[in-house]
């Protein structure tokens, strides 16, 4: 019996959207609503999958990720009784190489029943194939579980726990990201945290800030679980350092704590609760980012503000001096969307994709050029054009359109691409660390000092959204939600498509 190949795929000529009647599709089984086979077909499967005669060039594991993906639950039970292993990883379609196991079959075709029955013989939902997907990602990716934009997020956090910047009432460490439980009755929108504190703003416009030190927006040093900060104001945004925060509340901007980060001019340099920039009034803060020796806002027109340390040039005023009040960085004709910030490092990101930075001892502002050019002088949504930038102590993390990640340290002409194996929708730094999010809600972690490729971190949650310090680390988890929407995606259906054409091969070759 010869091996079905994808050349025998591409010459089958049957109708691969074969209508069934109503009777048929009822009885049924629970088969994915696009790919449906009747009845008839499925028993001369099932017969074909169990025969010792049958399929003898097809192996155990081909014949147990056939039923799975058919959702064939009793047929699944009694191969792993004949010895097929759940974990064991067949490719059904010769040569596609993503070396999926039975769960990931059945996952991807929405066989719950079946998916469950694995389970319970021993199959592990989060083992990952070639492509670090697991069979959980394929339920998330095929069903539209996950929605990273619209449903309720939570806020969790992990990491030390020595200045109570985790939220939880304890002194203990976390290991791995848990929920904080004082806000679990809050949908958090923004958050951000320093070795020192954390803070988030929720949905209803509510700050909260919590930990030690200078920056908590109160009378107090010391906050175990989140307190609310009030501007009297509806508030926009919210960031901390280790010794001052900001809250924008109705495009006002807000400082509090130690510091020429305060923005209030050298004769107000501790200030206990937010108080109001009065240098900025007449103009609309729209973002703000507090580092630890300077601080950055962005106006509604797209201009970029900085004060405080300006020793390494982080400010991108053209001079190494300090700043007690805002300053617009002279970066002409251009209009500013993010910025991000270190220690004594800059980086904004212009509405047409280009990249500017400064600081690590240059207070002249110099734009990013990649090895295509610029990204502001290619086409119009060019997958290649940047939608979010990061830094931390010396490197600059770019994520693009395609959802593919950059890094650019000071030695590197072009920034060069992160080999990372899912798509990534959000960025972050932290010292020589670096973070990203995949479109699954997976966590990359890697060190600039590490060459090798940046690995998954295996937690029991998937995030939207992360803050990061060098002592913690907060996400958003969102709660998902079922859908039953069809893939767009081409290449998706003709990858079903192609699996179908397979299964139904096997069932012609061997029912005559």
């Amino acid at each position: 019996n010869p091996s079905i190949t994808l050349d025998s795929i591409n010459s089958t000529t049957q109708d691969t959207t074969e209508k069934q009647s109503n009777e048929d599709a009822a009885t049924t089984s629970s088969v994915s609503n696009s790919f449906i086979f009747n009845k008839e077909e499925l028993e001369i499967l099932s017969s074909v999958l169990l025969s010792h005669k049958g399929i003898k060039t097809h192996s155990l594991p081909k014949r147990l990720a056939i039923a799975s993906y058919l959702g064939l639950s009793e047929t699944v039970d009694r191969l792993i009784s004949m010895g097929a292993d759940p974990n064991q990883p067949y490719d059904i379609v010769d040569n596609s190489g993503e070396m999926w196991t039975a769960a990931h079959y059945a996952a991807a075709s929405r066989q719950f029943e079946t998916l469950f029955s694995l389970f319970l013989k021993g199959a592990n939902l989060n083992k990952p194939n070639k492509l670090d997907y697991t069979p959980l990602d394929f339920l998330v990716m095929d069903l539209d579980l996950w929605d990273m934009t619209v449903n309720s997020k939570k806020l969790f956090s992990w990491g030390a726990q020595t200045n109570y910047q985790l939220g939880h009432a304890d002194l203990k460490d976390k290991k791995v990201p848990t929920k904080v439980k004082a806000l679990e009755n809050h949908n958090v929108e923004r958050i951000s945290c320093s070795s020192h504190a954390s803070a988030v703003l929720t949905e209803d416009s509510k700050v909260f800030i919590w930990g030690i030190g200078d920056a908590l927006g109160s009378n107090s040093n010391i906050q175990m679980t989140p307190a609310a900060v009030n501007t009297n104001a509806h508030n926009q945004d919210v960031s901390i350092s280790k010794r001052s925060g900001a809250i924008v509340a109705d495009g006002v901007l807000y400082t509090f704590g130690k510091g020429l980060t305060l923005g209030h001019g050298y004769d107000h340099l501790d200030i206990k609760y937010p108080k109001p920039i009065r240098s900025l009034k007449g103009s609309y803060i729209s973002r703000v980012i507090m580092a630890p020796h300077h601080c950055c806002a962005l106006t509604s027109e797209g201009h970029l503000l900085t004060w405080g340390d300006g020793s390494k040039g982080a400010l991108g005023l053209g001079f190494l001096k300090d700043q007690d009040t805002p300053r617009i960085v002279p970066l002409t004709n251009s209009h500013l969307i993010q910025v991000a910030a270190s220690s004594c490092f800059t980086a904004a990101l212009t509405s047409k994709g280009d990249v500017y930075y400064f600081g690590l001892g240059d207070p002249n502002p110099k734009r990013v050029v990649f090895e295509w050019g610029y990204p502001s002088l290619q086409k119009f949504n060019d997958s290649r054009t940047p939608c979010e930038i990061a830094v931390g102590k010396t490197q600059l993390l770019i994520l693009m359109r395609s959802y593919s990640v950059y890094c650019k340290l000071p030695k590197d002409k072009f920034p060069n691409i992160v080999p990372l194996s899912q798509e990534v929708v959000h960025i972050e730094c932290c010292s020589d660390q670096c973070y990203a999010l995949s479109k699954l809600g997976k966590l990359y972690q890697w060190s600039i000092l590490d060459s090798s490729s940046p690995p998954l971190s295996q937690f029991p949650v998937r995030m939207s959204n992360l803050a990061v310090s060098k002592k913690h680390c907060l996400c958003l988890v969102p709660d998902p939600i079922p859908s039953a929407k069809n893939t767009n995606n081409l290449e998706e259906k003709e990858s079903h498509i192609a699996y179908k054409n397979e299964l139904r091969s096997l069932i012609n070759h061997y029912s005559g």
